[in-house]
């Protein structure tokens, strides 16, 4: 299996690549994201850091966006081993959260959980002391969430 790297501007007509053939869609790279990638860049996502308060209390969050793996080379691990390590990495940094939108019957096995079912919104807690009832209890926080 190949493995992961975090991606510098240099890889950015590869990102590009994977962006057009998988949503039609190019951008500027963007240094303020995340990137990650399987070797040989047939798979790609980006992490967007920023963060949320509730009841006065403010926690850091990515979002997890471009979920991207080349036609030809679907079905083969890559896009989940991007979204463990991309989890990974989030929990080393101290995050809170991961958001993303997508799939529940898909990203439901890396723990997500449903917040939105018109958005597909899915958020999953990574700081195991977060009471989670208070937390989506303030539902209307996540609606100001933009899509990553």
């Amino acid at each position: 299996m190949s493995s992961v790297e975090e991606l510098e501007v240099s890889k950015e007509p590869s990102i590009n690549r994977i962006l057009q053939e998988c949503f039609s869609v190019t951008e500027d790279y963007n240094g303020q994201k995340i990137h990650f990638g399987i070797s040989d860049l047939v798979s790609y996502l980006n992490i967007v850091p920023f963060s949320v308060e509730v009841d006065n209390v403010t926690y850091q969050c990515g979002g997890l966006g471009a979920i991207a793996t080349l036609p030809t080379f679907r079905k083969n691990g890559h896009a989940s081993m991007l979204i463990d390590h991309a989890i990974c990495w989030m929990e080393d940094r101290k995050y809170d959260f991961v958001v993303l939108y997508g799939a529940p019957e898909f990203y439901g096995r890396f723990g997500f959980a449903l917040v939105f079912e018109e958005s597909q919104m899915m958020v999953k807690i990574l700081n195991s002391e977060i009471d989670k009832d208070i937390v989506f209890s303030n539902l209307g926080v996540w609606k100001n969430i933009p899509v990553f």
